[in-house]
């Protein structure tokens, strides 16, 4: 498979490793939903308005948008 915009997929790799995956599991409910309900829209809401236990990051606009680039690509293995 080829991403599609393969360097902003791995950063959104890269921040889900640092700052999500302890939360967030790829495909079933674990502290947070999973990602694969995930996406871009989704993404930005609960880091710019968190609720529960979700925690406040501090996560640019272009990693948000890495973010969810990831999001998409990782659907592809769902």
């Amino acid at each position: 498979m080829i991403l599609r915009n393969k360097s902003l997929a791995l950063l959104g790799f890269d921040i889900y490793k640092s700052k999500c995956w302890g939360c967030h599991h790829p495909t079933k409910t674990a502290f947070g939903p999973p990602l694969s309900i995930m996406n871009e829209t989704v993404i930005r809401r609960q880091i710019n308005h968190p609720q529960d236990k979700m925690p406040k990051f501090n996560i640019s606009e272009r990693e948000i948008k890495a973010l969810g680039e990831f999001v998409k690509e990782l659907k592809h293995f769902f």
